[in-house]
């Protein structure tokens, strides 16, 4: 049976983005003279199809009540069966779909392929990788005892056995989680304000212009992060750095100024996810130069705002 897009269930959308079709059972029953016979059939679709293509009609039935799994999904696609399905990303729709795709993922998927992976890496003579935990357990006052055990890494496995499968989910899933995370921001955003470091004529028309580039929208009086790529926060950041240096707001130490920013975007001033993101880039790399700073570095390059 052939579906469109948006006829898809939450869980039929979730296994084509896993490539994990659903196996169906088929139960046969013949009777003659007074003996019956059963017959189980279990496939998926397009098994059961091939099983059945000398019988006609049980062939048709197939095609006529069980879904066609065999639909291809860009990414594009998954954006728009995300938002038709949210009503246009409304977060507790939102938070409905994120969490019956993740029961799915974590209840039937994941139990279902683990103990493949675990065969695979069995058959093949492969070392099991395992993810080591530590249990912290209290032991007189402030003394602790640490109790090791391990558990497979499953994740890793599936990376192996199933390299770039679940590629598809997570993207769905990052952009549903984003979503919320702007929807919060932007209640934050509506009730905060212009900081003071930032109400000037200088850092007006930089906002403004950042707006009508595209880097960030306007709401009511503060403004959003318009970035959907994996790693929003990082480029908030960068932004916030380039904007210190613009407006000569670095103090004598020359340390980034974040609180502004923080309240710019609707993000509370004591959170640090600004400063972690600038932090955990340059753990790894020298200079802080996160994917899609070109177009910051573009942007700051081309503005002409009178001193």
């Amino acid at each position: 049976m052939k579906k469109q897009l948006y006829e898809l269930t939450v869980e039929e959308f979730t296994r084509l983005l896993l490539d994990y079709e659903e196996e169906y059972t088929l139960t046969l029953k013949s009777y003659y003279n007074d003996s019956k016979d059963e017959h189980t059939l279990v496939g998926t679709y397009e098994q059961l199809c091939d099983a059945t293509i000398t019988h006609p009609q049980l062939h048709q039935q197939i095609e006529d009540t069980l879904f066609d799994y065999r639909l291809t999904l860009n990414e594009l696609d998954i954006y728009n069966y995300l938002e038709f399905t949210t009503k246009n990303f409304n977060t507790d729709r939102v938070k409905i779909v994120l969490d019956e795709m993740e029961c799915f993922y974590l209840l039937t998927y994941t139990e279902d392929i683990d103990s493949k992976v675990v065969d695979y890496y069995i058959q093949e003579n492969i070392d099991i990788p395992y993810l080591a935990k530590q249990d912290y357990t209290t032991n007189k006052g402030k003394h602790f005892t640490r109790e090791k055990n391990t558990i497979p890494n499953y994740s890793k496995m599936r990376g192996v056995v199933y390299p770039f499968r679940e590629y598809s989910y997570h993207k769905a899933i990052h952009l549903l989680k984003s979503k919320i995370e702007i929807n919060k921001s932007s209640k934050k955003a509506l009730i905060s304000t212009i900081p003071k470091e930032l109400d000037t004529p200088k850092a007006k028309e930089l906002l403004n212009q950042a707006v009508n580039k595209g880097l960030i929208s306007k709401l009511e009086t503060c403004y959003r992060w318009n970035d959907n790529t994996d790693n929003p926060i990082q480029l908030q950041a960068y932004f916030a750095e380039k904007a210190n240096d613009y407006l000569d707001l670095r103090k004598s130490n020359k340390k980034t100024i974040w609180k502004p920013f923080k309240q710019l975007f609707g993000i509370d001033t004591t959170d640090r996810k600004l400063e972690t993101a600038k932090n955990d880039y340059t753990k790894i790399y020298a200079d802080f130069t996160p994917n899609g700073c070109d177009e910051i570095d573009l942007f700051f390059s081309e503005l002409n705002i009178p001193q």
